[in-house]
């Protein structure tokens, strides 16, 4: 269904109100007269940046709600859309099962098309002469880039396209059980080939990167510089797509 002023609202509110994730949160109503952005954080939510987390919490209550963030470094080999459904825990598992609230985003940033086939057939003639080299029967991962760019160009031909994306995963928990949650969402991201990283120090853009219509390209190209972003194929973005 076509989300109303009322999802988006209660959607971020939950996302940068925590603590309503651990309780009944009150619904709330669109008020017209004012900006959304004025409906969503609580008056009363204190928020702390760290370096390898986000500290949430208000006086009436006693436990903190920390939310940290990490991205994804290392991308398996050959990857399915069936297979994302074991990224939100392993089913007969316990080991590999989330004890807390989490979020996975994916973001996907298309680029000027002329640019990307100029950019591809650059990359491909470069890739294409590392091979050749001499030095190539010592490095063999020149030939496996050279295969890499061979066939993006290919796929570029029958319509493809190459964009820029990421995945973010946020967990929700307290102080204390945070770092165990972390181990385990580590080894859930591991069983599947993906290797995730704390985004330390850019928590606050990580946690950012989780928000509707947050990916502006301002904030693209902030994400790009931090090197949170991937090059990839766009049949790989539907691949990896969390659904």
């Amino acid at each position: 269904r076509q989300w109303n002023p009322d999802d988006l609202i209660n959607w971020n509110a939950d996302l940068l109100n925590p603590q309503r994730m651990f309780e009944d949160g009150v619904w709330i109503e669109y008020d017209e007269y004012k900006d959304i952005r004025d409906q969503i954080i609580d008056r009363d939510t204190h928020t702390s940046i760290r370096p390898d987390k986000i500290v949430f919490w208000k006086e009436s209550l006693a436990e903190h709600v920390a939310l940290r963030n990490y991205s994804v470094k290392t991308y398996p080999r050959v990857f399915a859309l069936w297979q994302m459904s074991g990224l939100i825990g392993d089913l007969f598992q316990g080991a590999l099962q989330y004890g807390c609230p989490f979020m996975i985003t994916m973001g996907v940033y298309f680029k000027n098309r002329d640019a990307v086939t100029n950019e591809a057939q650059l990359r491909q003639a470069r890739a294409t002469q590392n091979a050749e080299s001499k030095m190539a029967k010592y490095m063999p991962q020149m030939q496996q880039q050279k295969q890499d760019w061979d066939l993006a160009l290919k796929a570029i031909d029958r319509g493809e396209t190459l964009v820029d994306m990421y995945h973010s995963l946020a967990l929700f928990a307290t102080n204390d059980t945070l770092q165990r949650e972390e181990q385990v969402a580590r080894s859930i991201w591991a069983s599947k080939g993906f290797d995730i990283n704390l985004t330390e120090r850019v928590q606050l853009p990580g946690l950012l990167s989780h928000v509707p219509m947050a990916l502006s390209t301002d904030f693209y190209k902030d994400l790009e510089s931090c090197k949170l972003t991937s090059t990839k194929l766009s049949s790989n973005a539907v691949h990896l797509a969390p659904l």
